[in-house]
C-alpha cells in the first residue's frame, strides 16, 4: 500500500490557500508543472478528484476539503514533533499551547499558570487570550492543547473539568434608574441600551440566545473587547451591561457603578478546563492539566 507523501499534502494545502497552481508554485519554490504532478498523483493514489480547475483558479471538491482539514492537522502535528524534539535537545521538557478567555484569566488562571511555570521551568508555553467559541474550535481542530473558558457553548468533542464558578451581574451607573434594585431579571434589562463584548464572544452569543428565548430584541449600543472596557463605557452613561461578578472588586467603587445580581438560573457560570475528547496530551500538557485540576475550586 502506497503512503501519502507529507510534501504532497503541504503542496495541496498551499494550492487551496493560494487558489492558484502558479501562486502555490511560487510559495513552495517549485515549478507549476511539479505542483500539478503532485496533485494528480494524489488524486490517483486516493482515487478521487480533489480540485476543480477553471479560469478563475482552482477550488477544492468536497473530498478536497476533507483532505485539507485532515492534512492541516497532520502537518501541524509533524511540525509540533519537530519543535518538541528541538526543545528537548535544548534541555526543555515540553511545550504546551494554552488558550484562555478573558473571564478565565480574570479568575486567577494567570496566578495558577505563573505558579506552574515557576515550578516547571523546563516547560514552555504559548498562552493566547481568545474568545470562548474560538477556543473550543481550536481544541477540536488540534490548534490548542488546553483551554480555560466559560462553559456556555457547545463543547461536543471535548472533555471538560470544573475549574472555577462565577455569576453574572447587571452593571449600571449609580445614577441609573435601576441602580436601587437588589436583583434583576434579564428581561428587565432589555428596555435599556446595552454594552456588550464582541458578537463572536461566548457571552454575547449566550445573551443572544437568552434574548431570543424571551422573544425580545436587544438594544446593543456598543460592542467592545474587554469587560473592563464595558464597565468604563457603562460608567460614561452609554448603557448597562452583563458582566462576570468578580469584576465588582476592581470596577464598582472606582467607576461609581452598581453590580446588581442577575436573577436567572443561567447566570451561574462554570469556568472549565477543556481538552480534546480522547485526545493524547504530551507529558507537559498532562502535567499542566493535573496541576490546574488540583487548583480547581
Amino acid at each position: 500500500m502506497r503512503v501519502v507523501d507529507p510534501i504532497s499534502l503541504r503542496v495541496f494545502i498551499s494550492t487551496i490557500e493560494e487558489g492558484s497552481i502558479a501562486r502555490a508554485a511560487k510559495r513552495e519554490n517549485l515549478v507549476p508543472s511539479a505542483i500539478s504532478k503532485r496533485i494528480v498523483d494524489l488524486e490517483r493514489l486516493l482515487g478521487v478528484q480533489l480540485l476543480t480547475r477553471g479560469t478563475d483558479g482552482v477550488f477544492p471538491t468536497p473530498a478536497g476539503e476533507a483532505l485539507a482539514r485532515r492534512s492541516w492537522a497532520l502537518l501541524k502535528e509533524m511540525e509540533d514533533i519537530h519543535l518538541d524534539m528541538v526543545e528537548y535537545a535544548q534541555g526543555t521538557r515540553g511545550h504546551v499551547r494554552v488558550q484562555a478567555s478573558v473571564a478565565a484569566l480574570g479568575m486567577n488562571a494567570t496566578h495558577d499558570l505563573r505558579e506552574f511555570f515557576q515550578k516547571e521551568r523546563q516547560i514552555t508555553v504559548d498562552l493566547i487570550e481568545q474568545y470562548t467559541p474560538v477556543i473550543i474550535d481550536d481544541i477540536r481542530n488540534g490548534k490548542a492543547d488546553i483551554g480555560i473558558a466559560m462553559d456556555i457553548c457547545n463543547t461536543e468533542g471535548l472533555t471538560t473539568f470544573p475549574y472555577r464558578s462565577t455569576s453574572l451581574s447587571v452593571v449600571v451607573p449609580v445614577s441609573h434608574p435601576l441602580a436601587h434594585k437588589e436583583q434583576l431579571t434579564y428581561a428587565e434589562t432589555l428596555d435599556y441600551e446595552q454594552i456588550e463584548s464582541a458578537s463572536h464572544s461566548g457571552i454575547a452569543q449566550f445573551l443572544d440566545y437568552a434574548a431570543g428565548h424571551l422573544h425580545a430584541k436587544k438594544r446593543v449600543k456598543m460592542r467592545v473587547g474587554s469587560y473592563e472596557t464595558i464597565c468604563r463605557m457603562i460608567a460614561s452613561g452609554l448603557g448597562l451591561g452583563i458582566v462576570p461578578s468578580f469584576f465588582k472588586q476592581t470596577c464598582e467603587l472606582p467607576l461609581d457603578l452598581r453590580f446588581i445580581t442577575l436573577n436567572e438560573i443561567w447566570a451561574q457560570i462554570q469556568v472549565s478546563i477543556m481538552i480534546k475528547e480522547n485526545g493524547r496530551l504530551n507529558s507537559a500538557s498532562q502535567a499542566l492539566l493535573d496541576f490546574l485540576r488540583a487548583r480547581a475550586r
